[in-house]
């Protein structure tokens, strides 16, 4: 099941990697000239997440001023939703705040790198619990860790208040460093 998991983001990788090439190759105005300008948005997404935690949720709020970013995100990866199978269901949040800047920015793609800090918090299984026949659920393991938190925002932007394109969260923490892609939504005041 690790080696499909493995391939799975693999292939997700190359496919963000396709898109994302294509948005740097955009031919179009470029709008960072104007130092002036304030934007803000909105990205909502679902992807994938490296390691046993696969399923990725996200969204991060953005306020641009020049080439200049502040953004907060939230991180939510999970294992699957299971109907059946032990409790907990491992995850891992993150709450960050970022300082970026703007890379590129034209009148139908935008481009942004960020760094910061988050707070993350990971819940794993414990020990198993068993209900005399077998094993029900595992303690509840909860740690809490400050970590560096780097963002990636590239985005296809038809319409001044909406785009489509990809953010990629990344965590470094002692407990467990995460690089996510989420396929994401992205409304607000664009240009």
């Amino acid at each position: 099941m690790k080696s499909v998991a493995h391939n799975l983001t693999i292939r997700v990788f190359f496919i963000s990697a396709t898109f994302l090439l294509g948005t740097l190759a955009l031919k179009a105005q470029d709008t960072l000239d104007n130092s002036h300008e304030q934007h803000y948005w909105l990205n909502g997404g679902v992807g994938v997440c490296s390691g046993s935690i696969p399923l990725s949720l996200g969204a991060i709020l953005s306020y641009q001023t020049g080439t200049k970013l502040i953004s907060i995100r939230y991180v939510y990866n999970t294992e699957f939703l299971r109907i059946l199978g032990p409790e907990p269901d491992e995850r891992i949040q993150d709450f960050g705040a970022l300082y970026g800047i703007i890379l590129k920015k034209t009148t139908k793609s935008l481009v942004s790198i960020s760094g910061g800090i988050s707070f993350v918090s990971v819940v794993r299984r414990g020990k198993p619990i068993y209900d005399g026949f077998r094993i029900s659920e595992y303690e509840k393991l909860i740690y809490q860790t400050v970590g560096v938190a780097l963002h990636g925002q590239f985005f296809w932007t038809p319409l001044s208040f909406f785009g489509l394109g990809v953010d990629i969260p990344v965590s470094l923490n002692k407990e467990r460093s995460f690089i996510a892609v989420q396929y994401s939504l992205q409304v607000g005041i664009l240009r």
